[in-house]
């Protein structure tokens, strides 16, 4: 399922949200928008395109690889470590969610 919107002026790839209750309630309406298809309770990142997820119950972990130009994740934060203060300056960009074309 590769989405490749000609109208999308987003220099984005990746947009990631916390895999917690505010996180459960925006990435499925936020896939609705963007016609993506979301990788879920993602607890390693090996590559731009691979996640590693569990599944029943935790009792498997899968990999998972997303077609998708923008990939839409959410992340189980307690499996990654905290980012060091020199990382922080540089690890993100916020965008702002007031609109979605």
């Amino acid at each position: 399922n590769n989405n490749n919107n000609s109208n999308n002026s987003n220099s984005f790839t990746h947009i990631l949200a916390a895999a917690n209750k505010y996180g459960a309630n925006i990435v499925p309406r936020t896939a609705g928008l963007l016609k993506l298809a979301p990788v879920t309770d993602v607890i390693e990142i090996i590559d731009n395109d691979t996640f590693i997820r569990p599944m029943y119950a935790g009792n498997v972990l899968t990999k998972v690889v997303a077609s998708d130009d923008v990939k839409l994740l959410s992340i189980r934060t307690t499996s990654f470590a905290p980012l060091e203060e020199e990382e922080e300056a540089n690890a993100a960009t916020a965008v702002s969610m007031n609109k979605l074309d």
